[in-house]
């Protein structure tokens, strides 16, 4: 049998939770139906090694280095060219430029077009000006070209649907790929660096507006010490905030038992020795971060934020869910987790690997695959 030709399109494959699904979704894709492939705006990304041998990446991007949405639109032609070369069946974009970029290209083409959204589109572009009126129309008109689309929760698909009404019969939810062989690897890796002596939490996640880390800060600042070493709080990422949640850790008088370590390619590392895990978002598409903490035997606590977490948490079956932007209740949901004893912390942690047994990569790429084969079959029957 003819194997199906994929191409997966992003902006770099390192970053985020979207670029670290996608790799793994890639890598474990049946080879005996599946030839995949990955092209990116942008070379280098810190999780391009962790693609199979297998896996051709090539560069569409075009335009001005500093921006990804300008490199993946300029692109297009690129992207087309590549698609003129008859090597794919099937285009799989995540992110809004380049499901853009790829919906252009894809355009007078037989190609199926299979966009993957990674956030509740209502909810990104439906606050802003410019968002309303410039990114929200030109993603629907690129999902108009769409085959079939992947939404990563079941919250974002309500969204999609809510935003875009002729989605209605075209989505279908399938979660990311979180776990996998790599992801357990590096649970059992030593971090660089040295751990706290004592307790500790960790977050994960760009340093923006979306994560709400005020608001995680503040809710640190309020957690007792007990008689022991002063719990830390690890903050894993980077982004625009960072200067500004540093000053208000000095603010609020915990710099000295807060972190901020950067990018980490490898969280997982952290997560399997770390006391509890906190998501403190206003929005997620999904929250690959919890899962992966899940994975790795974590306390976990997280807003119940649209959308993805309640989900991923099993409506509190394997974490604790708190109201967004609610200093007290985390604060006191950070104090459960640090003040468990050790019999139930390794009971959560049972139940809590089993709850990500669900987001299996291998799992995950054979629900894509129906997907990917269903759409082709749409298009070559039209």
């Amino acid at each position: 049998m003819k194997r199906l030709r994929v191409l997966v399109t992003t902006t770099a494959l390192g970053g985020g939770g979207a670029e670290s699904h996608a790799v793994r979704v890639v890598n474990h894709l049946d080879r005996t139906r599946f030839e995949p492939a990955v092209a990116v705006v942008r070379r280098g990304g810190a999780y391009e090694p962790w693609l199979a041998p297998d896996v051709p990446v090539y560069d569409v991007g075009r335009g001005p280095r500093r921006t990804s949405t300008a490199r993946a639109l300029l692109g297009v032609p690129a992207l087309g060219a590549l698609l003129d070369t008859g090597r794919f069946d099937v285009v799989v974009p995540l992110l809004d430029a380049p499901i853009e970029a790829a919906a252009l290209a894809c355009a007078r083409r037989e190609v199926a077009l299979v966009p993957s959204l990674q956030i509740p589109p209502g909810v990104q572009h439906g606050t802003r000006a410019v968002d309303r009126l410039v990114r929200l129309p030109a993603l629907g008109l690129a999902l108009r070209r769409a085959d079939r689309v992947v939404a990563l929760s079941h919250g974002v698909a309500e969204d999609a649907r809510a935003t875009f009404p002729f989605l209605m019969d075209r989505i279908d939810v399938v979660h990311n790929a979180c776990v996998d062989d790599t992801t357990r690897a590096a649970a059992r890796r030593a971090p660089d660096g040295a751990l706290p002596e004592g307790p500790f939490l960790v977050a994960c996640g760009r340093l923006t507006a979306q994560k709400d880390y005020p608001t995680m800060l503040r809710a640190f600042a309020r957690v007792r010490s007990g008689a022991g070493t002063p719990p830390e709080l690890l903050v894993l990422g980077d982004g625009e905030d960072r200067a500004a949640l540093e000053a208000l850790a000095r603010a609020l008088g915990i710099a000295s038992r807060v972190r901020f370590l950067g990018f980490v390619d490898a969280p997982q590392r952290w997560f399997s020795r770390a006391t509890g895990f906190v998501l403190s978002s206003r929005y997620e598409g999904f929250g690959n971060v919890v899962a992966e903490a899940l994975s790795c035997g974590a306390q976990v606590v997280s807003t119940d934020c649209p959308h993805g977490p309640r989900e991923i948490l099993g409506d509190g079956t394997y974490g604790a869910l708190v109201p967004v932007g609610d200093v007290p209740a985390l604060a006191s949901a950070m104090q459960r987790m640090l003040e468990r004893p050790p019999a139930e912390r390794a009971r959560l942690a049972e139940a809590a690997r089993a709850g990500a047994a669900r987001f299996e990569a291998r799992t995950i790429a054979e629900a894509y695959g129906v997907v990917l084969l269903d759409a082709v079959a749409r298009r070559r029957g039209r």
